[in-house]
């Protein structure tokens, strides 16, 4: 039953953040109209398609993870580094939109996907 519960929530997480940023519902939410600021940070569609890739990241991550049944210290590493990779790649834009100078701190979300990345791709090549 857990079983199912993670995997109903992560097609379902995986799915919204690939869809809402793009839709209407985006751009007209509470946070958008709180602060102009806020507003044209979220709006950005370089945050909406860092937003978008992190669905769809999480997407094949479980089919993946899913398909090979896969478990044990590599899959929970890999799993901490997508999420590292997720929540650190917004952090990162808002970061970049207001101080370009720092692009350096890209490092963190993109070695952090790609260590979940290379590690998925290795158990799945045992196979």
């Amino acid at each position: 039953m857990r079983r199912l519960l993670v995997v109903a929530l992560l097609i379902e997480l995986g799915l919204l953040l690939m869809v809402i940023p793009w839709s209407a519902y985006w751009e007209r939410n509470y946070f958008a109209q709180l602060s102009p600021v806020v507003n044209a940070v979220i709006t950005n569609n370089y945050i909406r398609g860092a937003i978008t890739g992190l669905g769809a990241v999480n997407l094949l991550f479980w089919l993946t993870a899913n398909t090979i049944a896969w478990s044990g210290f590599a899959c929970s590493v890999a799993s901490t580094a997508f999420v590292i990779g997720a929540v650190a790649m917004p952090i990162c834009c808002v970061v970049m939109a207001h101080f370009p100078k720092l692009h350096l701190i890209f490092a963190v979300p993109v070695l952090s996907l790609l260590a979940g990345g290379g590690l998925t791709l290795l158990e799945v090549a045992k196979l």
